[in-house]
């Protein structure tokens, strides 16, 4: 079974932030975390360990990918559920 793991995205919402305010939390452009959050496949590991250090989480916690493979995903789980 697949274990649900948090996106860039998801934690940033979790705890109220802005784009703005989570790119000036790591040192970055809103356009760079923007893209981060649609696209995390090639995460610089600085920026990965602010993530970490920031939401006191494993790297391992963290989906790295992109935007769509989550949404195919959910789709994916929501269609199975409905059948049972």
């Amino acid at each position: 079974m697949a274990t649900l793991k948090w996106t860039l995205k998801s934690l940033r919402v979790t705890v109220n932030l802005t784009q703005k305010e989570m790119a000036s939390l790591i040192s970055i452009s809103e356009n760079s975390l923007g893209n981060l959050e649609k696209d995390s496949t090639n995460i610089k590991n600085w920026i990965l360990d602010k993530y970490v250090e920031i939401f006191d989480i494993s790297v391992d916690d963290i989906f790295l990918g992109k935007e769509y493979v989550i949404f195919a995903f959910n789709k994916y789980i929501a269609r199975k559920n409905s059948k049972t």
